[in-house]
Formats: C-alpha cells, structure tokens, sequence
C-alpha cells in the first residue's frame, strides 16, 4: 500500500497515475470489506453503539431540482451516515485516526467502486445506475452487520427520491 501510494505521487506519466489510482480505490474497497468480514472486526463489542447510529432523512429542500448528480451526491452523504460507526469503529481497530475526512474518502472510493462495477458513470450517473448501485450497497451493509432497520430506512429514501428524477 505504502509503495502505491508512493507511486501514485511519483510516477509522472498521466496513464501510470490513473492505473495507480484505480487501484488504490480498489484496495481500499477490497481492503474494508475484508476487514469487516475478518476477525478484526469482530474484536470489541460494538453492540452498544449500533443502536445510537443516526438514520439520516434526507433533506425536503434537496428534492428540489433533483438530478442524478445531487442523487448521487445524497448517497454520498447517506451512506456515510448510516456506515460511519462501523467505518471509524474498523479504522480505530487499524491505529487509524477516523476522523470525519478519511471516512467520507473511504465512502467516496466504496461508492465510486459500486459504479463501476455495474459498469455505470459516476459523474454521469443514470437512474437505473443508481437502482442498482443502492441495492448493492444494501446488501454489502447487512453482510458488515447493519441492522436490518438501518439499512432499509436508507435505501428506502434514495429510492424514493428516484422518483423525483
């Protein structure tokens, strides 16, 4: 990791740093979703802290002119509220400081990944694109342990404010 991110500021050629850079997205999804399926994880009880998670409402006035882009910005926001805990909880495990700037770049780089892996344009997103990155992203939840409840409050709102698109 510490030699690709190395590369990534050093290699000067444009293609080297994009192929640096769409790997470090990926380990970093690759690498959270290793570390909440491992026993690293699971070190600590985090039991008294899930029910305290926030459920996020999505703002009245952020429906107003809704476009794909503002949707997908509210996922953004969305799924850092809903993963924040369980992020910040894994950083800590890790000796990282979890604070708010490196979770919301984790969140970044996971949703960024949820694109294209379904092959869509995360600046150009679509609404069918968005359909299927929530209900993926759904799914990854409830394998990290959110609870059921979490999971459908947020995914029930991004899908509803589909229908403003």
């Amino acid at each position: 990791m510490i030699i690709l991110r190395f590369l990534q500021y050093t290699i000067q050629p444009i293609l080297c740093k994009a192929i640096v850079t769409k790997i470090l997205i990926f380990i970093d999804f690759f690498y959270l979703f290793c570390l909440f399926k491992s026993d690293i994880f699971m070190v600590g009880d985090m039991s008294e802290n899930v029910g305290s998670r926030e459920l996020w409402n999505i703002p009245k006035k952020s429906l107003d002119d809704l476009t794909p882009v503002k949707l997908r910005d509210l996922i953004l926001e969305c799924f850092f509220h809903a993963q924040k805990e369980t992020i910040a909880f894994t950083k800590q495990k890790l000796g990282q400081q979890p604070d708010d700037e490196s979770i919301r770049s984790s969140v970044y780089n996971m949703v960024k990944m949820m694109f294209k892996r379904f092959n869509e344009d995360f600046d150009n997103p679509t609404k069918e694109g968005i359909c299927k990155v929530v209900n993926e992203m759904a799914k990854i939840s409830k394998a990290w342990g959110t609870p059921e409840h979490i999971i459908e409050h947020h995914k029930k709102q991004i899908l509803d404010a589909c229908k403003y698109l």
